[in-house]
């Protein structure tokens, strides 16, 4: 959604999910964060936060979470120290 817990959402990737039939298909997520990432302008350094670790060619940039906890202090500041 564009409005989320009251923000404004700025953009979003892309879902690349592919319908087979009555199932529908999941692209790797890496793929979806690569295509918002060239379309962008001036990017020098990112970190992606997310529970599951499927991030192919984008690993090293992963901070992963847990499903149920999201996002806490220490993974904030791991955050943080990486894009120092």
């Amino acid at each position: 959604c564009r409005q989320c817990l009251g923000k404004e959402l700025l953009d979003a990737t892309p879902v690349f999910d592919i319908k087979i039939g009555q199932l529908w298909a999941a692209s790797p997520r890496w793929k979806e964060i690569q295509h918002w990432l060239n379309r962008q302008v001036g990017i020098e350094s990112f970190a992606i936060l997310d529970d599951d670790a499927d991030m192919g060619l984008l690993l090293s940039h992963l901070v992963k979470t847990e499903s149920f906890v999201g996002l806490t202090p220490e993974i904030a500041q791991e955050v943080i120290n990486r894009l120092k």
